[in-house]
């Protein structure tokens, strides 16, 4: 009689042990839910910096392909048919002229420029400031150099909000 006893207590689990198997899946479940979204929000950051740098690169290129001219607004256009496609900034069709016209995304200015980054859009845009370099967070300061120039672009923060970046090209 005390070995059915004995084999009965062997079948199966006690509640503390389920318990503690229901607390540790809990704690990894609660530390997925929160790395994910974190994780998820460096990828995009890390894609605005790298398409920052391309458009930099992109108007370094276009300044030495045109005998280091002074890039503008208006160099704009033919910078962006070599630059290609950016994921966070894409060019739009335009039919009438039958070619590629930059939108909204990408702007230029010149000389000193406020910080940027601090509307809830700027995080699908990148600025590109001509005769500037960069200042405290994220603003563009006027330079002597005329050809000097910055890339202006925001990252998401934890709080979900815009953070001006810049980089001196």
């Amino acid at each position: 009689m005390l070995s059915k006893l004995q084999q009965k207590k062997d079948e199966g689990f006690t509640i503390i042990e389920v318990l503690i198997v229901l607390a540790i899946a809990g704690l990894i479940l609660v530390i997925v839910l929160v790395a994910v979204p974190q994780l998820q929000r460096n990828q995009r950051n890390e894609a605005r910096r790298a398409d920052a740098a391309r458009v930099g690169t992109a108007v370094s290129n276009w300044s030495s392909n045109n005998n280091g001219k002074v890039f503008e607004a208006t160099s704009l256009e033919a910078m962006l048919k070599d630059l290609g496609d950016v994921s966070q900034y894409e060019l739009a069709a335009d039919p009438a002229a039958n070619n590629f016209m930059p939108t909204a995304n990408i702007t230029v200015a010149t000389g000193a420029v406020a910080a940027f980054g601090t509307a809830a859009d700027d995080i699908a845009k990148v600025r590109i400031v001509t005769k500037a370099k960069c200042g405290v967070d994220g603003a563009a300061e006027a330079s002597a150099a005329s050809r000097q120039f910055v890339v202006q672009f925001a990252t998401e923060t934890s709080a979900n909000l815009p953070q001006g970046q810049c980089i001196d090209v």
